[in-house]
């Protein structure tokens, strides 16, 4: 398989070859006259030969005057669309490679020539046929192309290889094919191409035969339409028994070949040809003018940037305009300066310079990463930049052509037609404003919103006119009114945004303008929401009668259109009417919902406004659902809350063959209408939704979209329908998580669940080892009302693996209020060994002010006494509200617990922290502090320190000492300062505890024992224009030494728990300290 452009290389060019033979011309045929009666002129038809090797540019002179006198230029195609290239520098498309097509790449040789797929830089700028094109653009002639480059991409595509084609074929050489061609031998240029294309399947009908027919039909219609034409075609389309020539005969046309003759003196049509060599490209939108060797490629880049690029495809040399436009909210003149800071680019011959405007350019040469090299210049005026590269091959990079290029740059000069003369009317239709010519408009489909926007700049003096819609999917749409379209003003500095003139027009729309301060310009703008429709505009300059002209045509909302003709629209699923067909269908993947399928359509039709959304949810074969119809139909819609202003209209029609809900939700506040209608369809649900602005109630109430809904999908089988055999089946094959998920979803009835549990214990015990889904079973379960008892059901079931049977037993009998059933659960757990389970958790969703705990507290009691667990830990000090728990946590017993050595570390720590903070008193907290010092905790002696120091008592010089010397003591000493909110500073100042804190408990702290910490110094960094105060410390772990930086917090109040180890940062090298290599590394780190 080939692709046609391949093969037009391989057949149809040659690189430039020495030409020494005699040319023998007596049979040129490569130039034709065609003629007949009906035409108001004649038409020449020349054979081309897809190179820019300077010999086969000895055209006879009769062409000459036939390409000059020609009022259209006829070619096979267009291919100045291959002229975007965008690996072309700027800051937004970046420096990535991405040819469009690998044959244009230039390749060096060894002799220093580049090579292209047209010949080599040796030869002319483009090749024969990119030549005619050339001097149709820059004399004005009319161009016509004969077929699309999208058919020619096509050719070769499906041609496989012919295992009967004929062997040994003789292929002429190249330079053989070169003298052929300057001979203008028509006849055997296509005979060589027929043998070149035999060895694939249909390739010669694909690319000669069914391409000649096509390209004389459009010759046949095209000469007619000129008084003189000029048709270039490759030569071996010319003859042949269905070649152009003799198609061309058959049609009528007399076709006879021009008497060529090759005389050195110019004539005076070549003379004229020659000043055919330039294209003035003027852009308007920009006021900018460029010179090309041809007419460019543009393309929109959106936001009215754009990409202006020529080709010279012979020498493989590529010239580039980019133009960005960046608003106000850029500082371009800093952008500017720093574009050829950028560490991936390697610049050499770098200059700056003053154009012609008096702005300042800076160019130079830029070698990418891959080695490729292209000239660059780069400036600005106002806030649109400028990118002019060029690059190419060998000879073309060491030229000055760039120069010649850069430096045919203008801007015009001449006045900007300001006057609001266009109409431009949005998407939605609704908003319709004034702009002057050359503005830019353009559509985006985002995610959830269809995007339209306008722009218009004034290149002279940077003003600015800008309007926005945004036409909102129901997943996007709000509800309130409440800071609507704010997310468009965070674009600017908040302190800099004024909001005025807010009002609320009842049933159509919300609006309010703004003023915003932005890099020394002011912007003037509106904003405006109906419903699903967010719609702004913005005014940027210094003429107040042009910007109230501008922004006063926004406050005119135009009506919404009249819906007159609706299209059918059909999938697998269902089939309805819609404004206009656009379903996009996606498969969600719902967590907690694999007990059904859920197909998703969504499609904005942009033009009415109107977001539709269809939801098919099909549950499994396995599945159902015991809720009543009306609460399973209403479980469908995400209800608006209490705290929105709303009007919910809805009705029920349970009796229909398919059950239906239709509702209605308007939304005052945002003006938004939702409507839609919920279905129940067998074992499946639809939800069929509609959204749009209320404006649009009256053109759109009548709408066919719901009433026109026909279901594709089984409804044989109801959603009630219970098959257990599939159900167990599901269970056996793919485990119990769909079923759970049915369960928690409320799906599964009391009838079926008491069935459930009466399944076998082997069947459980076989597929749900774990208990999972039989918890899920028992949780679910009404025990309330129910014969079954479930502590007796508990015990039966129970086992040492299936604990979370356990849990869900527990979590009903605290719901069912059966304290002794609860305390004989966790007794006889604990007797069973089932000891997976936390009962700190169970302990921990109960509400403290329970009288249920204090009735279950014997079981618990034990646990904490035991090893008190840290979650539990801040449940205490509401329990201690309850006198009850207040005589329990403070009791002797309770201390001697939690102040014994098998508790955590951290236990009696936490411990104390919560009695200080509850306020125990004084003599009561000492007596505590005496009873936890019997014992060996490690957090014992600075923490013993330091409540002693906060309650005011004395501390043993030993201990003192501890405190300055050993890193542990102090870290416990410091997070008692700390958590207490107390601290006193003597023993350790500020800086020291809020450093030995940030070493025990910053991000991958090391655990050592003999780790220190020395405080040096504080300093102040600024990072990013902010100054910020560090602690710096020496500090040594696992044996090697750091230096540590804390940032001091402006109220230099010690952290709590969660900001221990928060902006501690580790510099890492000598031993020796150097604080202005620290602070280097530090600011990187932090900017990092």
């Amino acid at each position: 398989m080939r692709h046609c452009l391949s093969l037009f290389i391989a057949i149809l060019s040659f690189h430039s070859v020495g030409q020494n033979k005699v040319i023998d011309r007596s049979n040129y045929q490569l130039l034709w006259e065609i003629s007949r009666a009906d035409m108001q002129g004649k038409a020449f038809l020349f054979g081309t030969y897809h190179s820019n090797d300077n010999d086969v540019f000895e055209f006879p002179d009769a062409l000459y005057s036939a390409l000059h006198e020609a009022e259209a230029v006829v070619l096979e195609t267009d291919i100045t669309e291959f002229m975007l290239d965008e690996s072309t520098i700027s800051p937004d498309v970046g420096y990535s490679k991405s040819y469009l097509l690998e044959w244009i790449v230039p390749a060096r040789g060894a002799d220093k020539v580049t090579y292209t797929a047209y010949g080599s830089d040796e030869g002319r700028p483009q090749f024969i046929d990119m030549y005619f094109k050339q001097v149709a653009d820059n004399c004005s002639k009319a161009f016509h192309p004969l077929e699309t480059i999208e058919d020619q991409l096509k050719i070769g595509l499906n041609n496989l290889l012919d295992p009967n084609a004929p062997k040994n074929i003789r292929l002429i050489s190249r330079s053989e094919l070169k003298q052929k061609y300057l001979e203008g031998n028509a006849r055997d240029l296509h005979k060589y191409t027929r043998n070149s294309t035999l060895e694939f399947i249909d390739l010669y009908k694909d690319l000669i035969v069914d391409r000649n027919i096509k390209m004389t039909n459009g010759i046949d219609t095209l000469i007619h339409q000129y008084k003189s034409s000029f048709i270039a075609v490759g030569a071996s389309h010319l003859l042949g028994s269905r070649g152009i020539v003799p198609l061309l005969r058959q049609k009528g046309y007399t076709v006879k070949v021009v008497k060529s003759e090759f005389t050195k003196k110019k004539s005076q049509a070549e003379i004229d040809l020659q000043q055919c060599n330039q294209y003035n490209y003027l852009d308007q939108r920009y006021g900018a003018s460029l010179k090309f060797g041809g007419k460019p490629a543009v393309k929109e880049l959106g936001n009215a940037d754009r990409l202006i690029q020529y080709q010279e495809l012979g020498q493989g040399n590529i010239y580039s305009l980019s133009i960005y436009n960046y608003g106000v909210e850029v500082n371009l003149t800093k952008n500017v300066r720093n574009y050829f800071l950028d560490p991936e680019l390697s610049i050499s011959r770098f200059d700056s310079l003053i154009l012609e405007d008096n702005s300042k350019a800076y160019q130079g040469l830029v070698t990418l990463n891959d080695g490729t090299k292209e000239w660059v210049r780069v400036f600005k005026k106002k806030n649109v930049l400028y990118t002019l590269s060029a690059k190419g091959g060998y000879r073309f990079m060491n030229s000055n052509r760039h120069l010649n290029f850069f430096n045919g740059f203008k801007f015009s000069g001449d006045p900007t037609d300001e006057s609001f003369s266009e109409k431009v009317i949005s998407e939605s239709q609704t908003m319709q404003l004034k702009f002057p010519k050359n503005y830019f408009s353009e559509t985006r489909t985002l995610d959830f919103d269809n995007v339209w926007d306008t722009k218009w700049i004034n290149p002279l003096n940077g003003e600015i006119l800008y309007a926005y819609e945004s036409i909102m999917t129901d997943n996007t749409i709000s509800h309130t009114h409440e800071e609507f379209g704010d997310y468009i003003l965070t674009r600017y500095h908040s302190d800099s945004v004024k909001i005025e003139n807010e009002r609320h027009v009842k049933g159509e729309y919300l609006l309010k303008s703004y003023t915003a301060q932005v890099n020394g310009y002011t912007v003037y703008g509106k904003i405006r929401q109906t419903g699903n429709v967010i719609q702004f505009i913005e005014y940027i300059g210094n003429d107040k009668i042009r910007k109230d002209e501008f922004l006063n045509s926004f406050d005119t909302l135009y009506s919404f259109p009249e819906i007159n003709e609706e299209v059918e629209v059909k999938n697998e699923d269902f089939e309805t009417l819609m404004t206009k067909d656009g379903f996009k269908m996606e498969v969600l993947d719902l967590d907690g919902k694999q007990f059904r399928e859920t197909k998703n359509y969504t499609f904005t039709d942009a033009k009415t406004s109107i977001a539709y959304h269809v939801l098919v949810k099909k549950f499994h074969s396995w599945a159902f659902s015991q809720k009543k119809v009306k609460d399973l139909l209403t479980d469908q819609i995400v209800w608006p809350s209490e705290d929105l202003n709303y009007e919910i209209d809805t009705s029920f029609y349970l009796d229909a063959q398919n059950p239906f809900m239709e509702f209605s939700i308007y939304y005052p506040d945002s003006e938004n209408k939702f409507k839609g209608k919920a279905t129940l369809v067998g074992k499946n649900i639809v939800i069929a939704n509609l959204t749009y602005p209320q404006k649009a109630e009256e053109q759109y109430k009548n709408l066919s979209f719901l009433d026109s809904l026909k279901f594709m999908v089984n409804d044989a089988i109801s959603m009630h329908e219970i098959n257990v055999p599939k159900l167990k089946n599901e269970i056996m094959i793919n485990g119990g998580m769909a079923v759970e998920e049915l369960i928690i979803e409320g799906h599964v009835g009391d009838s079926m669940l008491t069935q459930m549990l009466e399944w076998p214990a082997q069947f459980w015990n076989s597929f749900d080892e774990d208990g999972i889904l039989l918890s899920s079973v028992v949780y679910a379960k009404d025990w309330e009302n129910s014969d079954k008892k479930l502590l007796e059901y508990w015990r039966e079931r129970t086992t040492s693996k299936n604990q979370f049977v356990t849990v869900s037993a527990l979590y009903n009998l605290q719901k069912m209020r059966r304290a002794a059933d609860y305390m004989t659960v966790v007794n006889e757990a604990k007797t069973n060994k089932i000891n997976a389970i936390d009962f700190y958790k169970v302990l921990a969703i109960t509400d403290p002010k329970d009288k249920f705990l204090e009735e279950v507290w014997p079981v618990f009691a034990e646990l904490l006494e035991d090893s008190l667990s840290w979650n539990i830990s801040f449940t205490i000090p509401t329990l201690l509200e309850k006198p009850f728990f207040q005589a329990y946590f403070t009791s002797e017993k309770f201390i001697k617990a939690i102040t014994k050595d098998t508790q955590p570390p951290w236990a009696a720590f936490r411990y104390f922290e919560i009695m200080y903070e509850y306020g125990i008193p004084k003599e009561q907290f000492s007596k505590m502090l005496t009873e936890w010092n019997k014992n060996s905790n490690d957090h014992k002696v600075g923490s013993i320190a330091a409540w002693k120091t906060i309650i005011g008592e004395k501390t043993s010089g030993k201990v003192k000492r501890l405190v300055k010397k050993d890193a542990a003591v102090a870290i416990s000493y410091a997070k008692v300062m700390a958590v207490s909110e107390t601290p006193i500073y003597g023993l350790l100042s500020f800086e020291q505890m809020i450093g030995y804190i940030a070493f025990d408990h910053y991000k991958d702290a090391y655990f050592d024992k003999n780790k220190s910490l020395k405080f040096i110094e504080n300093r102040i960094i600024r990072i990013d224009n902010k100054q910020i105060e560090f602690a710096l410390f020496k500090v040594i772990e696992n044996d090697k030494v750091y230096f540590m930086a804390r940032a001091l917090p402006e109220n230099r109040i010690l952290p709590s728990y969660g900001a221990f180890g928060n902006n501690t940062f580790f510099v890492y090298g000598s031993e020796e300290y150097q604080p202005k290599k620290i602070e280097e590394e530090l600011v990187k780190k932090i900017l990092e």
